[in-house]
Order: C-alpha cells, then sequence, then structure tokens
C-alpha cells in the first residue's frame, strides 16, 4: 500500500507527533509512506528508527508572521497550497488540524482535536488596539490578533471548516469522538487509542521526593494549576515541568509569587530517553490540562509504574482507573490534596503505580498502528459512500426518502383515525388496521418494510401548534429512533418542523429539542456530516423566520436546512431565504396544477435550485393525491383535491421524470410513506396491498 501522510508538523515530543512517529516506525514495513509537513526534525526519524521506506516532502510553512491574515493563510489558504503538492497515493492520511481541508480522496482524517480555539476555547475580549494572544492547535507559538479582526477571522474559518470532506474519521478516544461529532455531525468510523512503550522493570524510585510534569506550556494546559497545587503541599519535594512553550516566562514568574520557585525545575524539552528517566526518578506525575482530548503523559505515567494526579475529563479516563490514577477536580485545594497523599504514602503509590502498568501493558503502539492500517485498507478498498464525489469526478448514488407521519394512536381514544371529518377522515386504512404510531412494533415493522422498499432515510414530521409537539409524536419519534438504530440495515431520520404557531421562544425550543436529544443520535440522517432540519414552508414559518432570523442562523450554523412546500424558483426568493435553505422541495407536487403544465414546473423549480453552488438537489414524488372527504374550510378553496393513482401508473411517471433530471438530485423523497387522510401513502395497506413499496423497491434498483 502507498499511504500519503499530511501533517502541520512533526518537529518535537509532543503527544501527537509521538503518536504518529510510533505509527510510522511500524508502517514502514508493510507500506510505501511519503511524509508531507512544512515542520520536519530529521533527528526525530532516525531516534524513532524511521528508515529509507519513509519519503519526506517538505511543504511551505506560510506567510509573514507580522501579517495580520496570517491566521487565515495557515489555518485556510496553506491546505490548499498543500494539496497541489501532494501526488497520488492510494490512501491519504490527514493527521491533525487543519489537514481536514485538504480534498484528496480516498482520506482518513485522524482528528486529535477540532480546532479548539473556533469551538471551546474561543475569546471574545473587548474592542481595544492591544492586540490579544490565541493559541491554533497544532502550532508551536501563539498568534498576535487584533481584538477588532479576531472574531471576523474565527467566523471565516468556521465557515470553511464546517465543509471539510473526507471519508473516514478516525479518533484518538470516545471523548474526541463525541466533541468532534458535535462539531462536524460525523460519527468516528474508529478510536485509535494511543500505544505505550512498557519498560522491562519499573523498580521504586531511589528517593520519593520527586513529583513530574510533563506537556506544552500552554494557558489551556493548564501549568498553573501543578505549581498552585504543589505550593499547597507546603513539602520539601521537588517538582519538574518538562516541556516548553510560550507560557515558560509567566510561569516562572508565578513560581517566584508563590516562593517555590526554589523547588520547581523547568527542565524545556527533553529526549525520550531523558524523559523516560525523569519518570523513573519520580514519585508520582502530575496532569492538569483542561478537557484534553486524550492526553498521553498519564499513559505514560502508567507505563513506567508511576501514578498520576489528573484532572477530570480527558480522554486517558476511559484507560485508566481510580487504582492508577487519582482524577480531581481542576482547581488547587484538589490538586495540593491529591499530591499530598501520594507523596506521604510511598507504598500506595507503588501499589497504584503497578496497577497502571497493568493495565498500560494492554495498549501497545503495535494495536494503534494496526487499528488505523485495518482502517486504510478498508477506506482505500471501498471509499466511504457518503464523499460527495469520487476522485475521477462520478457522483455518489442518489438517496431515497420518505415523508413519514408518527401522529396516529388507535384504541379508545383515537388520534389521527376518523375521530372527525374535518382533518382526521381515512378511507383506506394500513393493512393490519389502525395503530399506534409509539408501540415498537410498528415502528419495527415499519423499518422492515422501508427497507423491502429501498429508502434510504424517513422525515418525520412533527406538526407544532401553541403547545408544542404532541406527546404522541414526540413517544414514536424516540421509539422510531431506537428501532431504527437497532436495525439490521440503516434507515437514517430527520425530522421536519410543520409549523401552525408563530410562537418565536416555543419554536426555538423545539430547534434545540431536536439538536439536544434527536441530531446526535447515530440513525439522524445527514450530508457529509451535518444533520439535516426540514421546514414546511408556510405563512407561520415565514412569520417567524423574519422575526427570529438571528437566533434560527445561529441554532441552524452547523445543519442543513431544508425547505418543502409549493412551487418555489430559487432565483426570486428573497436572498436570505437563498442563503438560509440549503435544499428545497415539493411538499406535494400533485397539487401544483393539471398534469399538462405540472411536469415542466417541477423540472424548472428543480433545475433552478439547484445551479446555485453549494445547493442540494431535492425531488418529490408521489403516487396520488386525493383528500375530497376531508370537510376542512381550509381546504374547500383547493381547486386540484384529487389526483387519482391509474394502478401505478401516476406513480411511475414521476419516477421517471426523477430518472431523467439533469442535474440527478442528490434525494429523491416520496410523499408519503404513511399519510392516510391525503392518500398519499406507499405503506401496505387494505385497498392496494404492498403494490407500491413494490413499485418503490424497483424504482430505488433503477436509481442505484
Amino acid at each position: 500500500m502507498d499511504i500519503g501522510v499530511v501533517t502541520p508538523q512533526l518537529a518535537g515530543y509532543g503527544g501527537s507527533e509521538i503518536y504518529l512517529l510510533e505509527c510510522l516506525r511500524r508502517w514502514q514495513a508493510e507500506a510505501t509512506v511519503t511524509v508531507y509537513t512544512p515542520s520536519l526534525n530529521r533527528a526525530l526519524l532516525r531516534e524513532f528508527e524511521i528508515g529509507p521506506n519513509v519519503r519526506v516532502v517538505d511543504l511551505p510553512s506560510g506567510g509573514r508572521r507580522d501579517s495580520q491574515y496570517e491566521l487565515f493563510e495557515q489555518i485556510v489558504v496553506l491546505p490548499r497550497i498543500w494539496e497541489q503538492m501532494i501526488q497520488k497515493h492510494d490512501i491519504y492520511f490527514l493527521y491533525l488540524m487543519p489537514t481536514q481541508m485538504i480534498r484528496k480522496r480516498p482520506s482518513v482524517w485522524f482528528a486529535a482535536e477540532p480546532c479548539r480555539m473556533i469551538y471551546d476555547l474561543r475569546q471574545h475580549p473587548e474592542a481595544t488596539d492591544s492586540e490579544v494572544e490565541v493559541h491554533f492547535y497544532p502550532k508551536l507559538q501563539y498568534d498576535q490578533v487584533l481584538p477588532a479582526h479576531l472574531e471576523v477571522l474565527l467566523q471565516i474559518i468556521e465557515t470553511v471548516d464546517a465543509k471539510s470532506d473526507f471519508d473516514r474519521l478516525a479518533v484518538n478516544s470516545l471523548a474526541t469522538g463525541k466533541y468532534v461529532e458535535s462539531v462536524y455531525g460525523r460519527r468516528a468510523d474508529t478510536v485509535a487509542y494511543p500505544g505505550t512503550l512498557l519498560p522491562r522493570e519499573a523498580p521504586p524510585p531511589a528517593t520519593f521526593d520527586k513529583i513530574l510534569c510533563v506537556g506544552r506550556l500552554w494557558k489551556h494546559k493548564r501549568l498553573d494549576l501543578a505549581l498552585k497545587g504543589f505550593e499547597r503541599t507546603h513539602s520539601p519535594n521537588q517538582l519538574i515541568l518538562v516541556g516548553d512553550g510560550p507560557e515558560k516566562r509567566p510561569l516562572q514568574e508565578l513560581a517566584e509569587r508563590l516562593g517555590i520557585a526554589h523547588k520547581v525545575v523547568f527542565a524545556g524539552e527533553v529526549s525520550m530517553k531523558e524523559r523516560n528517566r525523569l519518570y523513573r526518578e519520580a514519585t508520582c506525575c502530575v496532569y492538569t490540562s483542561v478537557r484534553e482530548p486524550f492526553g498521553m503523559v498519564p499513559m505514560e505515567a502508567a507505563a513506567a509504574g508511576r501514578p498520576v494526579v489528573a484532572t477530570m475529563g480527558g480522554g486517558y479516563a476511559e484507560i485508566l482507573t481510580k487504582e492508577a490514577a487519582l482524577f480531581v477536580p481542576g482547581y488547587e485545594g484538589a490538586i495540593g490534596q491529591a499530591i499530598h497523599k501520594l507523596m506521604s504514602q510511598p507504598a500506595r503509590a507503588m501499589e497504584m503505580g503497578r496497577a497502571g502498568r497493568r493495565i498500560a501493558a494492554e495498549y501497545s503502539w503495535d494495536r494503534t498502528a494496526s487499528t488505523l492500517m485495518n482502517l486504510f485498507r478498508e477506506t482505500a478498498e471501498r471509499p466511504r459512500a457518503t464523499s460527495r464525489a469520487t476522485t475521477d469526478g462520478e457522483t455518489k448514488p442518489t438517496q431515497l426518502g420518505a415523508h413519514y407521519y408518527p401522529w396516529y394512536r388507535a384504541g379508545r381514544t383515537p388520534f389521527h383515525w376518523n375521530e372527525n371529518s374535518a382533518h382526521s377522515g381515512v378511507t383506506d386504512l394500513p393493512r393490519g388496521g389502525p395503530y399506534s404510531s409509539a408501540r415498537r412494533s410498528v415502528a419495527a415493522r415499519h423499518v422492515r418494510q422501508a427497507v423491502r422498499a429501498g429508502l434510504d432515510f424517513f422525515v418525520v414530521n412533527w406538526q407544532v401548534d401553541w403547545k408544542g409537539v404532541n406527546d404522541v409524536e414526540l413517544e414514536a419519534t424516540s421509539t422510531l429512533f431506537d428501532v431504527a438504530e437497532e436495525a439490521e440495515r440503516p434507515v437514517r431520520l430527520a425530522i421536519l418542523l410543520a409549523l401552525n404557531t408563530e410562537d418565536p421562544e416555543l419554536i426555538l425550543q423545539t430547534i434545540r429539542k431536536v439538536k439536544r436529544e434527536f441530531m446526535p443520535r447515530d440513525a439522524y440522517h445527514r450530508h457529509d456530516g451535518l444533520p439535516f432540519l426540514w421546514f414546511y414552508f408556510n405563512d407561520p414559518f415565514q412569520g417567524f423566520f423574519y422575526h427570529s432570523h438571528r437566533e434560527l442562523v445561529s441554532l441552524c450554523r452547523r445543519v442543513h436546512p431544508v425547505a418543502t412546500g409549493g412551487v418555489r424558483f430559487h432565483r426570486f426568493l428573497p436572498e436570505i431565504l437563498r442563503r438560509f435553505f440549503k435544499g428545497w422541495s415539493f411538499y406535494s407536487p400533485l397539487e401544483t396544477g393539471p398534469k399538462s403544465v405540472r411536469e415542466d414546473l417541477w423540472r424548472e423549480s428543480h433545475k433552478d435550485f439547484c445551479e446555485e453552488e453549494a445547493k442540494l438537489g431535492f425531488f418529490t414524488i408521489s403516487p396520488g393525491f386525493d383528500d375530497s372527504h376531508l370537510t376542512a374550510p381550509e381546504r374547500q378553496s383547493e381547486k386540484l383535491r384529487r389526483v387519482p393513482r391509474r394502478g401505478t401508473r401516476t406513480y411511475e411517471g414521476m419516477q421517471r421524470i426523477a430518472l431523467e433530471l439533469d442535474p440527478q438530485p442528490e434525494y429523491v423523497v416520496v410523499t408519503s410513506f404513511n399519510e392516510f387522510h391525503e392518500n398519499t401513502h406507499i405503506e401496505p395497506s387494505k385497498k392496494f396491498g404492498d403494490t407500491f413499496l413494490k413499485s418503490t423497491r424497483a424504482f430505488k434498483e433503477r436509481l442505484s
């Protein structure tokens, strides 16, 4: 296998660099590897025994340090320049941010973390004439940026970052995986935990008076907590800080103010051999980073047979247990108490160290390298179906879905089963009779039927009135997600909001509920990693949209909003709407007019919307339409209330148009799976049996 590795740096002993070096050491025996990087310390290749089977290509490192746009150049422009210099390989391993912006396929992005400066370390300083310091991992220095420019730069970088496209995603911990998923909407394909090099022996230190703290000297590594915690012990012990970075001078000044400078050693950057010696001499290790995605230092300490005092929340806590580490909240009092406990009880410290070695022995670098190599092989042989296009320009297959209604309740108090003739009259019933949508057996049957029909997704319609979403629909939706996630073949689910209220706070709360409770779920329907959120385009929606535009855009920042409704020509929409929606589709296309005009309207509306860059193509098909039995006053004014199915000819005529469209839509949606009131259903029924399920299956095969 020929692997192209792209990384922003390979110059020191940071955890991410050691991770890649240890993998390269192992991959070189079974693959040809080319490393592309703008920052390389070649001595590291010799130290890690990496030979000629790993070739290195130097990449440009960017513009002038004094440029006010240097951040934009480093994070956005450079990856585009780099990709022009990268040769053809079987697989591209994009290692660390911002390599995910490189458009080479097939690709695996290894996300040690997203761009935290944007997502959780973001600063919003008040406007001044003074520059502020910001750190974009994995850079080795702070960037100096004027506050007036910072937020603009962050917004631009975030916009570009949101469009990152890669075939597979690898992470170094479950914690990182959840974090990355919250940002990109992509679930990790594999977790490749860092390995450890287990020394043959881990004898007790000669003297129990040294505490080791290893890490890059950055603000978010919180080495100040280690110093303050150490000061609280009031002990004669020695604290050794290994690592370098821009916070060195402030930390030295802090040690002076605390009166512990004579007991603190700033060892700087040291070789791995020297680092291992310092582990052997230490009684314990202290690690105080904030929300560390993994944190290799605690694992290194465990491998060396040394217990760890570590702040809560890092990926290392998925491996180490309380038998090997003391996990404490991030304040100096708790850190000081934990340090004192270990330093004053050497026997306990050594017992915890032995427990740590037993755990670390299960995590080898061979295991890490093998996990990633298996993912490389799988990706090279079968690129991920969700990629936008293959390297030779072929587009991915069109997905087929259907509008789904979770609003039915059977029994003594029926809901949506003929309880009134105005809105809920039904002239055809499901083949098994009325059902309750929230029943697990019903949801399981519908998922099985969707699989039989070749459906890739359901658009789950919620009716939102002044009370919010009906409890029946909420319960049924949760059940449907549970069943879909357990199904052998995945059926994805997205939520559609049909607003029958203009209460802005209630609507915003509903959107937040969707984002909080449903979008993180495995079964949620996504495009290029970002979840869909559908809106029925009616008068209440338009009132809400213009009234609460800012809040809506903020909530949908990492979401693909899609509208469905009547005829819309994109070029005639207000620009504010054109910018907001990622896609647009008919809901009930058979109501657009007589047969002589509606086919042209379907084609023209679809083409008009798809012509704008970055918009997704949706097309709706329907087996027929008939609401002539419903007596609601608002329906009486509609002219076209019945379009007969004519066997399956109406349905198959729309299927033919969908297949002929240019450009081909990314998504075809059936209206509907089970909307019985308007007789658009394809669910097996007493009147039609499973005829329309079979027709849908045949269409899916042609669509693929």
